[in-house]
């Protein structure tokens, strides 16, 4: 038969979302159960700092960069990391000048705060919303609820419910649980700073035969009949040995061509890769190929009058128990002899 043959490799890897941020949904003031009413974004899609992922409740999901995440909401006259690293934040995106405190949360703050929800279409949490349970009431580092001094109750508060900090001036998100006017419970989205990829672990005499764009494929022995495609997007230079076979080889980047679907993030899956691959040949069995004793390989094939014939093959590539050859003396439409 005459067709494409494409030779691979098989072997496990990992799927890894670099700087992962899994989002889970807080119950709002009162006790109410949040529900979705607005998803800007799908699947796949890229986000920006400064803007929202997200709306519940009517409330926006804003993504910002740094390297702490929200673990408390900000008030004025609070001092800590996590207010100096909001006020570079706010600076960054041209909403704040100068300020007086590096990490201190003072009127300025507030008023880019405010300057950031307006950008957005929002408004921001005033103190004298805040509700009896003590939301925003967090203590700073140095063991108090704010300065201790008088606070507007007109005063911006940033809630860590409506923040999403990554490490990346953008993101992408990878995973979200909800449609627009689901209630929410639980783990609610997840975004990262990088694109899924796929992480693989090749032996050292099987590199050579890959290279950058090489197509590959992947799935999960839960659902084999779910197949996924993607590319060598990098072969990292370093010899590293595999900690589970000991083997010495070469980590491989796969990147998918497709958004993973959430189930695979963190988990193992079978790869295959092409090492090789003849877009058009003729494609016989392995065991109908043969070679003589100058090295020359050959096919035979059954003639109408049932002689056999030798007609001289170059072999192009072996492959799955098939071989693809050339040969200006060899037909499509003849038999070749498959020995047993």
């Amino acid at each position: 038969m005459r067709g494409p043959l494409t030779a691979s490799i098989f072997t496990r890897g990992i799927v890894a979302a670099p700087g992962a941020v899994e989002v889970e949904a807080d119950l709002l003031a009162g006790g109410s159960q949040p529900v979705v009413t607005a998803t800007p974004f799908g699947v796949g899609d890229e986000i920006r700092e400064g803007m929202v992922v997200l709306e519940v409740s009517g409330r926006p999901l804003i993504l910002l960069q740094g390297e702490l995440p929200m673990w408390r909401d900000l008030r004025p006259g609070m001092h800590g990391p996590d207010v100096e690293q909001l006020n570079k934040t706010l600076a960054r995106l041209g909403f704040l000048g100068e300020v007086a405190s590096a990490d201190a949360y003072g009127p300025e703050t507030a008023g880019a705060v405010g300057a950031m929800y307006a950008s957005v279409g929002y408004r921001p949490v005033l103190i004298g919303e805040i509700d009896s349970a003590g939301v925003g009431t967090s203590l700073d580092l140095r063991g108090r609820s704010g300065s201790g001094e008088a606070v507007d109750d007109e005063a911006m508060v940033l809630l860590r419910s409506e923040i999403v900090v990554v490490p990346s001036p953008s993101a992408i998100l990878l995973s979200l649980r909800y449609s627009r006017g689901e209630y929410v419970s639980g783990h609610l989205l997840t975004v990262a700073s990088l694109r899924p990829i796929v992480e693989v672990h090749v032996a050292e005499d099987l590199v050579q035969g890959l290279e950058v764009g090489a197509r590959s494929r992947f799935w999960s022995e839960a659902v084999p009949t779910v197949v996924h495609t993607g590319r060598i997007a990098e072969i990292l230079p370093a010899l590293t040995t595999d900690q589970k076979t000991g083997i010495i080889g070469r980590r491989v980047i796969l990147q998918p061509d497709e958004p993973i679907p959430e189930h695979l993030f963190s988990g193992s899956v079978t790869v295959s890769v092409e090492t090789a691959s003849v877009p058009e040949a003729l494609v016989v069995p392995m065991t109908a190929v043969s070679s003589d004793a100058a090295g020359d390989t050959y096919v035979l094939v059954a003639t109408a009058d049932g002689d056999l014939q030798r007609r001289p093959v170059h072999v192009e590539l072996v492959a799955d128990g098939l071989v693809a050859v050339s040969s200006p003396q060899l037909s499509e439409l003849e038999q070749v002899v498959v020995s047993r």
